[in-house]
């Protein structure tokens, strides 16, 4: 379960003790979870929000807000985190572009930020379909079952450090920290490099986020938070780099020139006398 935040201005009005939550609604989700969507009156004053922190209660550490909007630090609402989403469909998007590089016999490097060790169930969508794959984490011992399992399955060499080392200008770097700053292909959750910016199908989930809401932030909350699990699939076909949408075929087809490009240039030139 989890809380929108829906303000609404009343001007100059005086808002009585006690009626800042105006209005509450409930929708229902799929398996029977539920999300509440509640109006917030705000004045000139603002927002009073000690009403709308008590209010809530347990579940303000799972709140919504529009653009625009920030929650006091000096309270215990906190803005629900979608980053684990985003990694996801980080992972999903990465698989079909490697997978699609694969094919066209573009055999690529991928290298995984992952500092934590918190995404090792999604190694396999990558190791699949990449030449060769390097693990950075600071918590190599969550990924030795995963490794084990997928050099059995696949006979998948997997390198795991605690440094990167050299990264090539055609490597996928898939950065779940959102904290890297060095060379390749980028995909991450956050402003470096390719970022999510929104996903095929899901219409009816979709239908359920009101327009002031990120879908995405809408789509990860439905998915931590509510259990529906089919978004589990869920990938992007447009990113985000640098304030400018890209479409995932675009990505993969400057990826496979440039791959092809490098090539062309490493090749050795024979010289007959």
């Amino acid at each position: 379960m989890f809380i929108i935040l829906n303000f609404l201005s009343v001007s100059a009005r005086k808002i009585r003790r006690g009626k800042t939550v105006d209005r509450i609604r409930e929708i229902r989700t799929g398996g029977g979870e539920r999300f509440y969507i509640l109006d917030v009156l705000e004045n000139q004053k603002g927002v009073n929000w000690s009403e709308v922190e008590n209010f809530v209660g347990a579940w303000g550490r799972s709140v919504l807000i529009g653009e625009g909007y920030s929650l006091p630090q000096s309270s215990s609402l906190r803005k629900f985190d979608c980053t684990p989403f985003k990694c996801l469909l980080l992972y999903n998007t990465a698989s079909l572009i490697l997978r699609e590089l694969y094919l066209s016999g573009c055999r690529m490097r991928c290298v995984v930020n992952d500092t934590g060790g918190k995404y090792a169930v999604q190694l396999e969508k990558i190791v699949k379909f990449s030449a060769e794959t390097t693990v950075v984490t600071m918590n190599s011992h969550r990924y030795f079952d995963e490794c084990r399992r997928l050099f059995t399955e696949y006979g998948a060499g997997i390198s795991v450090a605690e440094s990167c080392g050299s990264i090539g200008e055609n490597d996928i770097v898939i950065d779940t920290d959102g904290d890297y700053s060095g060379g390749g292909i980028v995909f991450s959750p956050t402003g470096n490099g390719f970022t999510p910016l929104y996903t095929d199908g899901f219409n009816d989930l979709k239908a359920l986020c009101p327009p002031n809401i990120n879908a995405l932030d809408f789509l990860g909350a439905l998915y931590i938070k509510n259990n529906e699990i089919r978004l589990d699939s869920a990938a992007c076909r447009m990113m985000l780099k640098d304030s400018v949408p890209y479409s995932v075929d675009n990505i993969i087809s400057d990826t496979r020139a440039n791959f092809e490009r490098s090539a062309d240039s490493g090749k050795s030139i024979i010289f007959y006398v």
